[in-house]
């Protein structure tokens, strides 16, 4: 197996509202990993794979490329280490995956030292960098990899979990063994990923505005838009609207008195398109200083993340929220709506983690749901109703539109499905 470089993404700190696609390298990051903790039964395997579906997380820490599960092998047996991974300095080191339910460090019953399983990973390391030590090995792992490992090759030990060990006796027992071995845990990979996040696109979370999320499936309108829904600023009149065109492209919209931008779209071909399963959709619009920011999200991955210069929306209680429409009126709409929250302002990383994890959820287990066809439509109360809640708890702050012809159609759950 080639070595596999990381290609450096860039850290704008300049100016944190640019388009960026770090956001979704990090958050699916962080929300697969999360769900695989939350399961203590899932094997090594499954964080291996993780790493390699995610390498941004090689270059958090410092790495600059990886090998994943290199052959090493000598004339008595074959070695395979989870990763070699070479950091900045050009040193590459072993880079080891265990559970994060490993248990590390003994109480003092006499002393302490090491659990016998987490000793046994300790004298795996030392056997790999035995056998960096053979320069004929070296050249094997050259000729097979094309990388160039220096003699002496430190490991990276991951296991366990920050709250199960004192990780400041683990160094210390560490220290007095053959070859450097560093320990980290899996809390310490998610805070190093939190934080390269935080400092890459944080200055997105908590803004001025809306996020709402749904459960949706979309249906087809023929010969025009299928209008999802908008939001009114009363005031000032701007509208933020969110449509599927005829050519299935989910389209999101800004309105104003003097100008009309197409701000985000996402083709049907990246999310399943139009009359397939339950689809979580997200949609943020915020403001900091003379800009807004719009977001689109299908299925916890982002999408589109676009920036609006010289454009701000001051996001209040008097925002009128209305779906089954949108700042376009040459169509109407055809989807189900299963499920739907609508926070007042964006959302810190750890909430967004949570209200996508649940509506994923949901997606993948809907219940009963309102049918929205022709010119059915619900509108929030004025003066409410955006307030945020809870993503277990239902929206109530939508009513059915008693001026709309074709109302929206409440359907059950069909026995046994």
């Amino acid at each position: 197996m080639s070595s596999k470089a990381i290609v450096p993404l860039p850290m704008n700190r300049h100016d944190p509202l640019q388009p960026t696609t770090e956001r979704e390298r990090f958050e699916g990051f962080l929300l697969e990993l999360d769900a695989l903790l939350a399961r203590p039964e899932q094997d090594e395997d499954s964080y291996q794979e993780l790493l390699e579906r995610h390498p941004i997380v090689f270059r958090v820490l410092g790495y600059q490329a990886w090998v994943s599960k290199p052959a090493l092998l000598t004339a008595e047996r074959a070695f395979e280490p989870d990763f070699l991974v070479q950091g900045a300095d050009g040193i590459w080191e072993v880079f080891e995956l265990k559970r994060p339910d490993t248990q590390i460090v003994r109480p003092k019953e006499p002393r302490q030292q090491f659990y016998a399983e987490f000793d046994s990973y300790i004298s795996q390391c030392t056997e790999y960098a035995r056998f960096f030590l053979d320069a004929a090995h070296r050249a094997q792992v050259r000729d097979r990899h094309r990388i160039d490992v220096q003699e002496s090759v430190p490991s990276t030990l991951v296991a366990g979990r920050s709250n199960a060990v004192d990780v400041r006796v683990a160094h210390e027992l560490l220290h007095r063994r053959e070859g450097p071995i560093k320990l980290r845990t899996f809390d310490d990979l998610r805070l190093a990923v939190v934080n390269a996040r935080d400092l890459a696109c944080g200055t997105r979370d908590r803004l001025s505005g809306l996020s709402m999320h749904m459960v949706i499936r979309f249906g087809e309108v023929s010969g025009g838009a299928n209008h999802i829904v908008r939001v009114v600023d009363p005031t000032s009149r701007r509208q933020v609207g969110i449509s599927l065109d005829s050519d299935h492209v989910l389209r999101l919209t800004l309105r104003g008195a003097d100008r009309h931008d197409c701000l985000a779209q996402v083709s049907a071909e990246k999310w399943g398109g139009v009359g397939s399963d339950w689809q979580y959709l997200s949609i943020d619009v915020a403001s900091i200083d003379d800009r807004t920011l719009v977001s689109i999200e299908l299925n916890g991955r982002w999408f589109c993340d676009r920036v609006l210069d010289r454009v701000s929306w001051e996001f209040d209680e008097s925002s009128v929220l209305e779906v089954g429409a949108d700042v376009r009126f040459d169509g109407k709409c055809s989807f189900d709506l299963a499920e739907t929250c609508i926070l007042k302002d964006t959302t810190a990383l750890d909430e967004r983690l949570r209200l996508r994890r649940y509506f994923l959820n949901r997606a993948a287990t809907v219940g009963d749901y309102v049918e929205f066809r022709g010119g059915a439509s619900m509108t929030s109360n004025h003066g409410g109703g955006t307030e945020p809640h809870p993503p277990e708890r239902r929206d109530r702050s939508l009513r059915a539109n008693p001026d709309s012809a074709d109302r929206p159609i409440s359907r059950k759950r069909p026995p046994g499905v």
